[in-house]
């Protein structure tokens, strides 16, 4: 495995990981605000950083960060309600 399938894997895990750290430092954030603006603004910037790393595709880096919503959204599903 290369250094460009490493962070292609692990961007929509960084992304969520962020994302969650928004929505645990700012906790009156809605829902909306978290998948319309904060989840592609991380995308955004993870798709800006990846390539200054290693050689990768800018649109690639960004379409993998947007599956950050995906993640969340199967957390959100295979989780027990409290």
């Amino acid at each position: 495995m290369v250094a460009t399938d490493l962070i292609v894997i692990l961007t929509p895990l960084v992304v969520w990981g962020a994302t969650e750290l928004i929505k645990y430092a700012l906790p009156k954030v809605s829902g909306w605000v978290i998948v319309t603006l904060v989840v592609p603004l991380l995308s955004l910037g993870a798709a800006y950083i990846a390539p200054l790393l290693v050689e990768t595709d800018f649109w690639l880096q960004f379409g993998v960060g947007l599956l950050a919503v995906f993640v969340n959204e199967l957390k959100k599903q295979l989780t027990p309600p409290a």
